[in-house]
């Protein structure tokens, strides 16, 4: 997924190196932050991947483009892809760095119970950023399709991947802000992180320095 705007990442990168650069194009090592995704999903032997986008530049080899629509709602980004759905899917997230070991989780951990959602409950150790969700993993559509439209009825402004996740595990509308439940869930504890500021990126590279082992 990689049709997003991104205005607070292209507003803290004014008078850098990145500035007027989605940062879907981060490069780490001289890819960018999607070619890297596409390429250790191949590694997994996964050859059915899309880039949802309306940006040329977001083209990949291995990869093929689906340009969303009425991409209007935070979960059309979702919604509006339905022409791809097939059971079982992995929406990832096209300004986030993967570790490959995130890769083989995700890649590589079954659905039992309809969903599956991959993240960190708890602040990074790099970006100290807050808790994110880095990939839903799919297998029963009419339930996802349900709890979107669910979420666009009572909460048309608002409602991003944390309220999916909350309803989906059958959080109700006065809790669904709120309450984090912990069931359908896998965590990644590693270098994987997304950068939604100038800041975030650059802290995260300090951490990328001293890993060891990193591809």
């Amino acid at each position: 997924m990689a049709d997003g705007i991104g205005d607070r990442w292209l507003h803290s990168v004014k008078d850098t190196e990145y500035e007027g650069i989605p940062k879907q194009l981060i490069k780490i090592e001289g890819r960018t932050l999607l070619q890297r995704t596409v390429d250790l999903l191949c590694r997994e032997g996964i050859e059915d991947i899309w880039i949802t986008s309306h940006n040329p530049a977001f083209k990949d080899d291995n990869a093929k483009i689906y340009a969303p629509k009425n991409n209007v709602h935070c979960l059309d980004k979702l919604h509006a892809c339905k022409d791809l759905w097939i059971s079982p899917t992995a929406f990832l997230y096209g300004d986030v760095y993967y570790s490959q070991e995130a890769i083989q989780k995700i890649v590589h951990t079954p659905v039992k119970d309809k969903f599956l959602f991959f993240g960190r409950m708890h602040i990074s150790y790099y970006t100290e950023h807050y808790h994110e969700i880095f990939c839903k993993k799919i297998e029963d559509f009419d339930y996802l399709e349900e709890c979107i439209n669910w979420i666009k009825t009572y909460e048309p402004n608002y409602g991003g991947g944390w309220e999916l996740y909350r309803r989906m595990c059958g959080v109700e509308l006065d809790k669904i802000r709120i309450h984090t439940p912990y069931d359908h869930w896998i965590n990644i504890d590693d270098l994987t992180d997304d950068f939604d500021e100038y800041d975030h990126y650059l802290k995260w590279m300090k951490g990328y320095d001293k890993w060891d082992g990193l591809i």
